[in-house]
């Protein structure tokens, strides 16, 4: 009987991103990987745990252990979970050779990639902002423009990771870019550094980011972590863009719920009271009166407001 390799598992290819290599595997969490072959390989009795690997997980960067389920199958498990972005060809070692003298001669290569690195905002914390409005501010609340988070001045923007990331290599790739066309105002974005006195050194799927000086008042921007960024020594390269939206200090306005009126009259919102209470975020102390603080706020009809 010919020495073959009749199963490899997982089995069916199944992709986690349309830039997967094609009939690539899937592999997540801690997956095992598991050879069949078609006769024993090691003899029945003998000492598995001395027995050299039967197959390669190549590149080898990712810690696990291999070791003999029976005489004629094989499996290596990884210490952790399978880093992201990996492509890995899994096949049998060159030469392999029965404990009764029978040589593999034809080689099978399966692929495999692990699932993508996510990232996502986690929050936006801001001391400062935080006492001003007695703890209610917060970065979503009436934002620039909807999808943006409010980066107030010496706040801290915190990134969540599908995966522990490497900080220092994560807080080295990520990049402060500005959406608007006006290349001046790109250029007035500040730098980034490590926040939260975190530790450059200790994997976190957590990553701290404070600005360097401030966004300027009104500007959308977004951090961004490259496609092909590597966050961790054995994450693969990072297979497309990742970001977050972000934006400097909202401008003051009244934070009405339709500042676009819709067409359609179902879509609109129409007042049911003669009095309403509009609550407004603002810098006034708690100690300022309040005829004082809304003596310049007037209706359209001229009358004054409070």
């Amino acid at each position: 009987l010919p020495l073959n390799v009749t199963i490899v598992t997982p089995g069916a290819p199944r992709s986690h991103s349309s830039s997967s290599a094609p009939h690539s595997r899937s592999l997540s969490r801690r997956d095992a990987i598991t050879m069949v072959f078609s006769r024993a390989v090691i003899a029945l009795g003998g000492d598995w745990d001395a027995a050299p690997p039967a197959f390669e997980v190549s590149p080898p960067s990712t810690p696990g252990s291999f070791r003999w389920v029976t005489t004629a199958i094989a499996r290596f498990d990884p210490d952790d979970d399978w880093p992201p972005d990996l492509e890995l060809t899994v096949a049998p070692v060159r030469g392999l050779t029965t404990f009764d003298g029978v040589t593999m001669r034809s080689r099978t290569e399966v692929r495999y990639h692990t699932p993508p690195l996510s990232m996502r905002l986690s929050a936006v914390q801001s001391d400062a902002a935080t006492n001003a409005t007695d703890g209610i501010w917060d970065a979503r609340t009436a934002p620039v423009k909807q999808g943006y988070s409010e980066v107030p001045p010496g706040a801290r923007v915190l990134l969540h990771f599908s995966a522990a990331v490497d900080p220092a290599r994560a807080l080295a790739a990520l990049e402060l870019q500005s959406v608007e066309d006006a290349g001046s105002r790109a250029a007035a974005l500040p730098a980034l550094r490590l926040g939260c006195d975190q530790d450059a050194s200790a994997r976190n799927s957590t990553l701290c980011v404070e600005l360097v000086g401030s966004l300027p008042r009104g500007i959308l921007a977004k951090l961004v972590l490259p496609a092909g960024s590597r966050v961790h020594e054995l994450f693969g390269a990072t297979r497309s863009e990742l970001s977050v939206k972000l934006s400097g200090l909202a401008p003051f306005a009244f934070p009405f719920t339709q500042t676009d009126i819709p067409a359609k009259s179902w879509r609109q919102a129409h007042p049911k009271y003669r009095r309403l209470d509009l609550w407004l975020r603002h810098g006034l102390d708690a100690a300022d009166d309040d005829a004082d603080a809304g003596a310049g706020v007037a209706d359209s009809g001229g009358g004054g407001g409070g």
